[in-house]
């Protein structure tokens, strides 16, 4: 009996130590996110993406480019709102049977927001701040814009 209560106490305290890791990891990546919104804001790192040699306009772009861009980078483009749950727990799920960050479950505008804000370190950090951006984008920004 007396065994029972201290397991108890142990998972008790390894939930809080989790928990407490989790709660860290996402205030620092909503810090992340702060700063890096605050260093240049978004409209200022989209219009220096339309500035670069090179960019061609969406409406230029054939239409099978662009199916195919979604096709393979994020087939959920059109029904998600910046982050799609079912690729981040895909990814999560491989990451765990790597026993490595392999993979991010990305979508194009959390890889719009990594290229034009952030860093390509893998972190959970970074991966909560991509998410707070890319939610950030879809409230401002059409998904043709995006694209």
């Amino acid at each position: 009996m007396r065994y029972l209560k201290v397991l108890k106490w142990m998972g008790a305290g390894l939930l809080a130590a989790v928990l407490c890791g989790v709660l860290w990891v996402l205030g620092r990546g909503y810090w992340m996110y702060r700063s890096a919104v605050n260093e240049a804001p978004l409209a200022q790192k989209i219009e220096e993406i339309r500035q670069k040699p090179g960019f061609t306009p969406l409406s230029e772009l054939p239409s099978v480019y662009i199916n195919g861009v979604v096709a393979v980078e994020d087939h959920r483009f059109y029904s998600h709102h910046g982050v799609d749950l079912f690729a981040i727990g895909r990814a999560a799920w491989n990451n765990l049977w790597a026993g490595r960050l392999a993979e991010g479950g990305s979508t194009i505008t959390q890889q719009l927001v990594k290229n034009t804000h952030l860093s390509s370190k893998k972190s959970f950090s970074r991966k909560f701040e991509e998410i707070i951006l890319a939610l950030k984008v879809e409230r401002e920004y059409t998904k043709n814009q995006i694209l």
